[in-house]
């Protein structure tokens, strides 16, 4: 089994062409915490939303 709660690689989300997100990659371990920090509109919402399915 892996030590790994969520692994994200190369994520990229557009919306009509325009790239909102560029390759992100993480891992979360159990029992950690993370935290998306940026400026608004950096994409930290849209990138949360995605994970989850929204």
């Amino acid at each position: 089994m892996s030590d790994k709660q969520l692994i994200v690689e190369g994520l990229s989300i557009e919306f009509a062409g325009q790239s909102v997100v560029r390759n992100l990659s993480f891992t979360l371990a159990p029992g950690k915490t993370l935290a998306l920090v940026g400026e608004s509109g950096s994409g930290k919402s849209v990138t949360a939303r995605s994970l989850i399915g929204l």
